[in-house]
C-alpha cells in the first residue's frame, strides 16, 4: 500500500503530460491554419482589386502581397510559397505548410496544413457604378452626392 501513489503517479503522469502536449500543439496548429487561410484570402482579395495590374502583373502583385502579409507570424508552421492562378475572371490560390512535432524517442511527426481560396475579379469602377445604381433604385435619387448621416444611420433625415 505504501507504493500505491508512486505507482499511480508513474503510470498516470505520462498520459496527463501527453494530453497536455497534444492540446498545446493542436492550439498552435489551429492558430497557424486559421492564419494561413486568412493570409491567403486577404492576398487574393487585394490582388483581385488591384486597379493597376492585369493578368501576369496581377499574379505577380498577389504573390508580393502574400509575401508582405507576413510569413514571420506563424508560430510552429513552415509555410511554402502559394500557388495562385487566374482564369475565367477568378483568382484562386492554395498554400501548403507543415509543422514538425518533436517527440523524444519517436520518429519525426509532421502535420500538414493546406488552405484554398477563391475570389472573383471585379473592376473597381464597375463596383462604384453598381453601388450608385442600387442607391438610386432604393432611394429614388442620385448616389453621386453623399447621403445625410445622422444618429439613426446613413440616409436618415
Amino acid at each position: 500500500m505504501k507504493g500505491y501513489f508512486t505507482l499511480e503517479a508513474a503510470l498516470l503522469m505520462p498520459m496527463v503530460f501527453a494530453v497536455y502536449f497534444f492540446l498545446f500543439y493542436m492550439g498552435f496548429y489551429q492558430y497557424d491554419r486559421c492564419l494561413a487561410e486568412q493570409d491567403l484570402r486577404l492576398a487574393l482579395l487585394r490582388g483581385s482589386r488591384s486597379m493597376r495590374a492585369v493578368g501576369a502583373e496581377m499574379l505577380a502583385e498577389t504573390y508580393e502581397i502574400y509575401g508582405d502579409i507576413g510569413p514571420d507570424k506563424y508560430i510552429a508552421v513552415s509555410m511554402q510559397h502559394p500557388q495562385i492562378r487566374i482564369s475565367h475572371g477568378k483568382i484562386t490560390g492554395s498554400a501548403r505548410g507543415s509543422m514538425e512535432i518533436p517527440v523524444p524517442g519517436m520518429p519525426e511527426t509532421e502535420w500538414d496544413i493546406e488552405v484554398h481560396g477563391e475570389n472573383t475579379i471585379m473592376d473597381p469602377v464597375f463596383l462604384l457604378r453598381l453601388w450608385d445604381r442600387i442607391w438610386e433604385e432604393e432611394n429614388g435619387e442620385s448616389g453621386e452626392s453623399e447621403p445625410a448621416v445622422s444618429e439613426e444611420g446613413i440616409g436618415a433625415e
